[in-house]
């Protein structure tokens, strides 16, 4: 998907995804991913199974994870990548931005010279929640004025690399 404007969308199921939902190869470029609200995880975007998803110079912003929702911006149980873009402004009840959570399968999160900042966690991690077995290295980027109760920045459970960051 190129020049997308997605917005607006409400997903009322236990899968989540308020604006997508991907379990496949998916590639984002120069798009918007806005105002979408899901009643549990993924308020603007669901990456699962075995998804591999790489958002490219797009804003994922004012999303809406809902009740003990995670992921914001982007609830990933998979592989995702994310290049020049910023996540703002979502809400969730861990990780605002991103929650990057293992289920069964290998779950990995790149993030590179890209901001994510003014989101709002009721529990843990404003920017990312990074759960207990998966992975996420963040390189030349930006993680700024994010609440939480808990990690407004980063709350992490496993390993997160950073380079470059602030």
């Amino acid at each position: 998907a190129t020049s997308c404007l997605i917005t607006g969308n409400v997903s009322s199921g236990s899968t989540g995804g308020g604006g997508i939902y991907t379990s496949s190869t998916t590639t984002i470029t120069s798009s918007e991913i806005s105002n979408n609200n899901s009643a549990f995880s993924g308020g603007g975007i669901v990456n699962s199974g075995s998804g591999s998803m790489s958002l490219i110079t797009t804003s994922v912003k004012n999303n809406n994870a809902g009740f003990a929702g995670q992921g914001g911006g982007l609830y990933n149980t998979a592989n995702a990548t994310i290049t020049r873009s910023t996540i703002s402004n979502n809400r969730a009840t861990d990780g605002a931005a991103i929650a990057n959570v293992n289920f069964a399968m290998p779950t990995s999160l790149t993030i590179l010279l890209s901001t994510l900042s003014t989101n709002v966690a009721t529990g843990n991690g404003g920017g990312l929640f990074n759960a207990t077995g998966a992975s996420a290295s963040i390189d030349d980027s930006t993680i700024t004025a994010n609440i939480a109760s808990n990690g407004g920045g980063i709350f992490r459970q496993n390993s997160v690399s950073m380079v470059g960051s602030i």
